[in-house]
């Protein structure tokens, strides 16, 4: 009894193997068509289904041009270009901001000081930047961890800039603009998994 169901369900199987998978010439001609034309819904539904710039986190925009910016620097990109690289990262560090701000009311005024200096610190000493910023001289005192995240998101990639202006002439400077992104990596995935 037991081999003779063994028998069906083997027969059963093959029978719909062919069944599913078995085509003749002529069906095959005109599935040939519709295929392709399925595929072409299918290609677009996949392309619509990557986000685009637009849709992208602004999280995920800036890990993925602070990942370029460390692959710049090591493969040597001149200086003129990593500042430029730089730049954008600190640009879209202070974009981020204000939302930063919303989620963590009390980082206000921490954040805002970083906000006002963003935009020239590159312009400043290396040591000024230090002392003054990564050190949180100049800033007010900082009320929590979130905020210390964010305004690494601004302070990094600014430094960048300022070791790319005094000209990454060495590879310690390069690994020092390296370690500065790297470094802001894991800033931004901290602020990531608070987030979540």
């Amino acid at each position: 009894m037991q081999r003779s169901v063994s028998r069906v369900v083997f027969f059963g199987l093959a029978l719909s193997a062919f069944a599913c998978g078995g085509t003749s010439e002529s069906q095959e001609a005109t599935n040939e068509a519709p295929k392709t034309e399925e595929a072409k819904p299918a290609a677009a539904e996949k392309a619509a289904a990557a986000p685009d710039a637009a849709e992208m986190s602004a999280s995920n925009m800036y890990k993925q041009r602070a990942e370029r910016l460390v692959l710049a620097i090591d493969a040597g990109a001149d200086a003129a270009k990593i500042v430029k690289m730089a730049d954008g990262l600190t640009k879209a560090g202070l974009g981020m901001l204000p939302a930063m701000v919303e989620a963590h009311p009390a980082c206000e005024g921490y954040l805002d000081a970083i906000a006002k200096a963003g935009p020239t610190l590159k312009d400043l000493p290396l040591e000024e930047i230090e002392k003054g910023y990564h050190e949180d001289g100049k800033l007010p005192e900082m009320p929590s961890a979130e905020c210390y995240h964010g305004k690494d998101l601004v302070v990094h990639p600014a430094t960048v800039a300022a070791l790319g202006k005094a000209g990454l002439a060495t590879p310690e400077d390069r690994a020092q603009a390296k370690a500065e992104i790297v470094e802001v990596l894991s800033h931004l995935g901290a602020l990531d998994a608070s987030e979540k």
